[in-house]
């Protein structure tokens, strides 16, 4: 089976994000930013966001992450990401990253 349904994407959210401080969502014309941080044991450890398959899997994209407090140093398409980084990501209603905002 080729598709991911809605279970399954809810899942891997679940396991790969936590929320910081709460989940924070702003809605702003349709668009929500949403900031988490990563899990030990997620799949996205090790990989840059083209490797983790972001914008498709979570219908998002990352617009910025933290790693200690501070925004790591190179190109955010060359990062690894690494566990308790914060990542911020900018996705439109309807997303599976903002409906999980919702349940």
């Amino acid at each position: 089976q080729d598709t991911t349904t809605k279970e399954e994407i809810v899942l891997v959210i679940n396991t790969l994000l936590e929320p910081v401080t709460g989940i924070e969502a702003v809605k702003k014309r349709g668009q929500s930013v949403v900031r988490c941080s990563v899990k030990p044991g997620a799949s996205i450890i090790g990989k840059t966001p083209a490797e983790a398959d972001i914008r498709t899997t979570y219908g998002g994209a990352i617009i910025a992450v933290q790693r200690a407090g501070r925004a790591p140093p190179g190109k955010l398409s060359m990062l690894r990401f690494q566990v308790s980084d914060v990542l911020v990501f900018q996705a439109q209603d309807g997303s599976p990253l903002i409906k999980l905002l919702e349940l």
